[in-house]
């Protein structure tokens, strides 16, 4: 799964690195700096957290991915910001967003839901809710109230923000950053907008540029799915676009058109076990699911696939040490959920 580098791009320059701090922060990363400053370079999403964790370990203060997204104009987003703001109207402008993101940031899950009288435009984190999480959702939200400022012209004052998880240490800066109510311990994390919003003009509506940049997006999306992949990539993207199913090898093997021998001999070639990248994206997915206090065991097991209780009992205990229950009781899945 591969993710445009520009985001860390702006990260290292929000940072102000000099050339030999750049190359001691890549260091050890796999990454030579011509490919992270290459235009239009992609890296893994596991190769971008790696380095988003050395990054805030650079910046550690409260606030700082708030300030980051703030940054985030609506333009360095490429031809996905290009589309959004040149459509007719925030409504258009918010669903080219949703519809065209994961060619830009493999993140977050983006959704949008109508009660009929709101319009929720909510989030869910692909990876854990850790600190590394938490970064991702506050800058996507700073950058998202930017961008539809740009776009109306004016401060973001109605609707409200649904934050689903506790407010963190540095929630006053929400209230100082947000231009609209914030709540937290919500059941998502959603910008909530009324309807009436949506038709709202943009001040830079332009439809032929607006008709280039999404021809410009169909084609970036053509180009990440023709790039090629080591068949370990291509194994946890089969996953993780099939949650809730327990894959065997041999229905992976048949699903990428290899046999179940080739399929484990390019894997020794590089270094990896059909077993091993399993059982990392069933953890995975388990930390997602634990973001929301309502799972049960039983519950958990049935949203990963498992039909078998000891089974999905072992596995819990060796991704986290401890059982169901007592993982649960302890309260380590922060008591909230990014989406």
């Amino acid at each position: 799964m591969l993710v445009a580098t520009a985001y860390l791009r702006l990260l290292l320059k929000t940072l102000s690195l000099d050339e030999a701090d750049q190359a001691a922060l890549l260091s050890g990363s796999g990454i030579a700096p011509d490919d992270l400053f290459s235009l239009n370079s992609h890296l893994s999403l596991d190769g971008h957290l790696d380095l988003l964790r050395k990054i805030m370990e650079l910046r550690p203060e409260p606030g700082f991915a708030l300030r980051v997204g703030q940054q985030l104009h609506i333009a360095t987003h490429g031809p996905i910001g290009v589309a959004a703001y040149t459509s007719s109207t925030l409504g258009e402008a918010l669903s080219t967003i949703a519809r065209f993101y994961s060619i830009r940031g493999q993140f977050i899950d983006i959704g949008l839901h109508s009660d009929g009288e709101c319009l929720s435009f909510s989030l869910r984190l692909r990876s854990a809710f850790d600190d590394t999480g938490l970064f991702l959702v506050e800058a996507f939200l700073a950058s998202a109230q930017t961008g539809i400022e740009f776009i109306t012209g004016g401060p973001l004052r109605e609707g409200r923000l649904d934050i689903g998880y506790p407010a963190p240490a540095h929630a006053s800066l929400y209230h100082e950053h947000f231009h609209m109510p914030v709540r937290f311990d919500c059941a998502e994390t959603a910008l909530v907008l009324p309807i009436r919003l949506l038709q709202t003009p943009s001040l830079h509506a332009d439809p032929v540029a607006k008709l280039q940049a999404e021809q410009q997006c169909e084609q970036q999306f053509q180009d990440l799915q023709q790039a090629p992949r080591a068949v370990s990539t291509r194994i946890v993207t089969l996953l993780r676009a099939n949650p809730g199913r327990l894959w065997t090898l041999p229905e992976v093997a048949e699903a990428l058109n290899l046999s179940a021998r080739t399929l484990m001999r390019r894997l020794k070639e590089e270094g990896q076990t059909y077993q091993a990248l399993h059982d990392a994206e069933l953890h995975r997915q388990a930390c997602i699911h634990l973001q929301d206090k309502r799972h049960t065991g039983e519950s958990l097991a049935l949203a990963l696939g498992y039909s078998d209780p000891s089974g999905f009992r072992r596995a819990f205990q060796r991704w986290f040490g401890m059982s169901v229950r007592e993982y649960l009781e302890s309260g380590q899945s922060r008591a909230g959920t990014a989406g």
